[in-house]
């Protein structure tokens, strides 16, 4: 095996591989590597996330950076509600007489919509309304709750069966594609979504040669329902990471290397390089030499491909930003929810949480889909939540809730405080 390993996968994935003995547990050398170590120390969330049952750390968690690519939020198309002089809403019943005003001007329109169905997209909107799309980590009570079946999340669901009822989501919502979602979008027939705010970009750069008008731009978060404030979902997630070999014979040169990702020397020269080298200073502000997107930073010289930074200065990337994405950018992050905790699972936890969740999900998923539609009555809702808990969701967060002390704790001794 190769010294250093660039890993595509999550911390079940990661820790799998761990623990068939491929890779080297990181905690007995944190010594080593004084920057790394202080990182941990000021991001144990991060450090919590990918520790596995025994304590042990088998990768280098990619920093908060790596994951602003996958940043989302709200968007609305500016330029139509500036046409019309709609404010941009700050409330749920707001947002609803919004919807409603863009349905009488343009009949033909679905004023908002999310794609792929029942996907990560809905994982992102439904803590608006202060839920889960599943097993949720309420930091206020210190435990994991089932989302699904709280009375915030069938006001959720009310909202969305109410707004497909009233033709404000399209009429295939729950199967509408990326292709399908891009042309509604494209053609003026959606006018609010939630989405990766690099859709901006793509979006404002290819239809404004047809359209000089169109503008896509960040809408900041709603609070819905009773319980909602006004936060996104941490949305700035990855699943990839850098390992160390357990056949590593460079151990001190590898250790050095590491350390040097995490210092601040290093996090600067692998985000910008050298000055007059691949960036200049313009009126007081860094901007890469011949980059006009991060696709051009990557191809030309190389910084944050996979496996050249554990972290990085974001402020690369957003130097080559419209000014609507920048936006976006600086007013998310006001907005984001704490990251939720992934606690690891013994391997018999492990199995018995993998039959669980598989039989929450799939009825989940129907029951959802059947409400958002109306061909569930929500009159039914209380006897949904029953079979549920006949699927023993209880016993499911119990293993949760376990598994989430037992790692605290242990984060705890293994950082000596």
């Amino acid at each position: 095996m190769p010294d250093i390993i660039h890993v595509m996968g999550g911390p079940t994935e990661i820790n799998q591989i761990g623990a068939s003995g491929a890779l080297l547990d990181l905690m007995p050398y944190m010594d080593k590597m004084p920057h790394f170590k202080k990182y941990a120390e000021e991001n144990p969330t991060k450090i919590l996330k990918y520790l596995n049952a025994e304590g042990q750390l088998y990768c280098f968690p990619p920093g908060q950076a790596a994951g602003e690519t996958n940043r989302r939020g709200w968007m609305y198309r500016r330029d139509i509600f500036e046409k019309h002089n709609i404010p941009v809403p700050t409330t749920s019943d707001e947002l609803y007489a919004v919807m409603k005003q863009l349905k009488e001007l343009y009949p033909d329109s679905y004023p908002y919509t999310w794609r792929g169905g029942l996907s990560s997209q809905i994982e992102m909107f439904v803590p608006l309304w202060g839920t889960g799309w599943k097993a949720y980590y309420d930091f206020d009570a210190g435990v994991y709750k089932y989302g699904p079946i709280e009375d915030a999340f069938k006001e959720m669901v009310e909202w969305v069966n109410k707004a497909y009822k009233d033709e404000l989501l399209p009429p295939d919502i729950l199967s509408l594609n990326t292709a399908g979602w891009q042309n509604l979008v494209s053609t003026s027939k959606v006018f609010i979504i939630t989405d990766y705010l690099t859709r901006i970009d793509s979006f404002n750069d290819a239809v404004r040669e047809e359209n000089p008008d169109f503008t896509i731009a960040y809408m900041k978060p709603i609070a819905m329902g009773s319980k909602g404030e006004q936060k996104f979902t941490y949305s700035t997630i990855i699943s990839n990471a850098l390992t160390i070999s357990s056949t590593n014979k460079n151990l001190d040169a590898t250790f050095k290397l590491f350390d040097f990702y995490y210092s601040d020397e290093g996090e600067d020269l692998l985000s910008w390089g050298k000055e007059g080298v691949t960036y200049q200073v313009v009126d007081g502000k860094r901007k890469f030499i011949d980059c006009n997107s991060i696709a051009d930073i990557r191809n030309k010289y190389g910084f944050t491909t996979y496996g050249t930074s554990a972290d990085f200065d974001y402020n690369s990337h957003m130097s080559t930003f419209s000014p609507e994405l920048y936006e976006g950018y600086m007013e998310g992050v006001k907005y984001d929810m704490p990251e939720q905790p992934e606690p690891a699972f013994t391997q018999e936890e492990y199995e018995e949480i993998v039959h669980l969740e598989e039989a929450l999900r799939k009825h989940k998923e129907e029951a959802v889909a059947n409400f958002f539609i109306g061909t569930r009555s929500l009159s039914e809702w209380d006897q949904y939540v029953q079979e549920v808990k006949n699927l023993k969701v209880d016993r499911y967060l119990e293993l949760h809730n376990n598994a989430n002390k037992r790692m605290q704790e242990r984060m705890k001794e293994l950082l000596g405080n």
